[in-house]
């Protein structure tokens, strides 16, 4: 097994919450000694609580009402649905209400939006099972959601699809092309319908100051931000449209390259 196969392979065993095979597959590598018996269980711990885009839901108690800092997008029911977007410290968040927020009670979210273990095992939060797919199209078929592609692809093998299916009401889709060693794409495409008296936060890592938002050439207003990691820089855009928010993750492309691809994009179809 060479490096980028183990890689994706302790990358799905922590997805799929598997102690086991991780602990088995850590074990296989030459730097890991001695590792401690709840070691792997920690970092699928902390890889639930930080991946990029999962997505965990609020009670409505606490958010307040007033000032909107970014605004959307979405008609659910009778109610307009409203985002709102914030980078505190190295982390990014999107919330999703009914109800309008001011700043003050935006920062108490922030200060509050951490996932701590007790908050899984006490089933506060509800982590959805990652599943891989074999292609776009079974994704589509299984999921029941269609993905837009750019309409300018980057010249890429596509090499992960996978999904998550909190309930009818939450999905996500996760799409990659390329490889995190080189040149790498992604999308992301998440589903969300509110209740009538539901909240949802998203939680992602920032590189911090790095926030800010670009209009593509179809009119639609993307958060742009970097997160950085082991693996490198990533540069995403991410909007919300209809019940839909749309993400492209690059790394290692440039300014003009992504600038194109984003430009080309047209999501019509979700609102």
């Amino acid at each position: 097994m060479n490096d980028t196969e183990m890689r994706r392979a302790i990358d799905r065993a922590i997805d799929e919450g598997n102690i086991e095979e991780t602990e088995r597959l850590l074990d296989m590598l030459p730097d890991v000694e001695d590792m401690p018996s709840d070691f792997a269980s920690s970092v699928i711990l902390q890889c639930k609580e930080n991946k990029t885009m999962k997505k965990f839901r609020i009670s409505k108690i606490g958010v307040a009402a007033a000032v909107i800092v970014m605004s959307c997008a979405a008609v659910t029911g009778a109610a307009l649905v409203k985002h709102y977007s914030m980078e505190y410290g190295d982390k990014y968040l999107q919330i999703a209400s009914k109800e309008d927020i001011d700043q003050k009670a935006l920062e108490e979210i922030a200060q509050n939006a951490d996932v701590k273990p007790e908050d899984i095992e006490k089933g506060n939060v509800a982590v959805a099972d990652t599943v891989t797919y074999s292609s776009v199209a079974e994704a589509e078929r299984e999921m029941g959601m269609k993905v837009v592609l750019p309409e300018i692809m980057p010249d890429l093998e596509q090499s992960d699809v996978e999904g998550c299916i909190l309930n009818d009401n939450r999905k996500d889709m996760y799409i990659v092309y390329g490889s995190s060693d080189s040149k790498c794409f992604g999308i992301t495409l998440g589903y969300e319908k509110l209740g009538e008296e539901e909240s949802s936060v998203t939680i992602g890592d920032i590189d911090e100051g790095t926030l800010d938002s670009y209009t593509s050439a179809k009119g639609y207003k993307f958060d742009t931000f970097s997160e950085s990691g082991e693996g490198g820089k990533c540069d995403i855009y991410t909007t919300h449209i209809g019940d839909y928010e749309y993400s492209l993750v690059f790394e290692g492309f440039d300014k003009g390259e992504m600038k194109n691809i984003v430009d080309s994009v047209d999501l019509e179809s979700y609102k």
